[in-house]
């Protein structure tokens, strides 16, 4: 993990809320970034805000090291806009040897930590589907491949065929907002067992879309409670196996 230049070539807006970026990149880490993986990013010369924005890619073209970014709309970019990058942050997501279709959930929560993963797992011929429950279920899916099946429910743990959907997953992807994270995903924990009755070992992973403050580990302020030892989102997130979680 470097700091680094990067330069926006374009951006496209992909509904009323959220915009895509087109990130030129030349650290060569960067070109290897992994679903999952994000970037701590200053758009600004001054140090104010002090804190980094983490932007995360949902796409990367390596034929011209290009990240697709997706940014809400809450501020301007314009291309030639140049950045100060550091990253990439995090682990990527591991996909089981075998698994064949994945269960992707945005519990109330925007869908864009799930969506290079579901690109990458497409391009590997694996099934998508993609749930999202509540506020999330306002996301402008004409953006997404036609191949993946969305789901959309207003109630956001218990959405209609759940049962069904967690049988036939070989491995499960969920995100919440983290206020609610603990009894989110407990709930779908539970939801899980009745489906299936025993969860394997990283069937059933949480996303914890944590502030980071320095990307290093050193603040701690991203912590995750897990039985053994806990866990940084910056050094070994975002996802945890939801079945070694500390339960308060």
């Amino acid at each position: 993990m470097r700091e680094s230049k990067a330069i926006i070539e374009r951006t496209r807006r992909i509904g009323p809320n959220w915009q895509h970026l087109a990130l030129a990149v030349e650290d060569t880490a960067l070109a290897q970034i992994a679903p999952g993986q994000s970037l701590l990013v200053r758009a600004t010369d001054s140090r104010d805000p002090y804190l980094r924005e983490n932007w995360v890619p949902v796409g990367f073209d390596p034929e011209v090291n290009v990240l697709q970014i997706e940014h809400p709309i809450n501020r301007h970019y314009g291309a030639g806009d140049a950045v100060s990058v550091i990253g990439p942050i995090g682990l990527g997501f591991e996909i089981m040897p075998g698994a064949n279709h994945l269960l992707l959930i945005a519990q109330d929560y925007p869908p864009t930590r799930l969506i290079f993963l579901m690109m990458q797992a497409i391009e590997n011929g694996l099934a998508v589907t993609l749930v999202l429950t509540g506020i999330a279920s306002r996301y402008p899916i004409a953006a997404l491949p036609p191949v993946v099946e969305v789901v959309h429910s207003e109630e956001i743990v218990a959405w209609p065929g759940n049962k069904e959907m967690l049988q036939w997953a070989h491995q499960v992807f969920v995100i919440t907002s983290p206020v609610f994270a603990e009894e989110r995903y407990r709930a779908v924990q539970e939801l899980a067992r009745d489906a299936r009755q025993a969860l394997p070992d990283r069937f059933l992973s949480g996303i914890f879309d944590l502030t980071i403050p320095c990307g290093t580990g050193a603040c701690q302020a991203c912590m995750v409670r897990t039985r053994q030892n806990d866990g940084l989102v910056c050094l070994s997130g975002p996802a945890f196996d939801l079945a070694k979680l500390k339960r308060s």
